[in-house]
């Protein structure tokens, strides 16, 4: 299925609205710890989705991995976004 199709489009928003569930608002409520060194120490991969508007972050240290896919490629590219998310695992 092309994203660009309309067909598809619409396959991939049901397929969606069937299977997700909200953001948990804790996510928005609860405050980051204030020391977040050890987080920092981390390696770091920012997946950034052509098909998504504007472009990843620019942090130090920040490995950023393009994938031709749009923003939700757990949809659109599972197997893409399968072995990308393996190799990370892997490295």
């Amino acid at each position: 299925m092309g994203l660009g199709a309309p067909r598809a489009a619409a396959d991939h928003r049901a397929w969606l609205r069937a299977r997700g569930v909200g953001q948990p608002i804790g996510t928005y409520q609860d405050p980051a710890p204030a020391d977040l060194s050890a987080a920092q120490r981390l390696p770091r991969t920012y997946i950034a989705c052509t098909g998504d508007p504007g472009g990843p972050p620019r942090l130090p240290g920040l490995e950023v991995i393009t994938l031709d896919a749009g923003h939700w490629p757990m949809i659109t590219e599972p197997e893409s976004l399968a072995r990308v998310l393996d190799e990370v695992a892997r490295s």
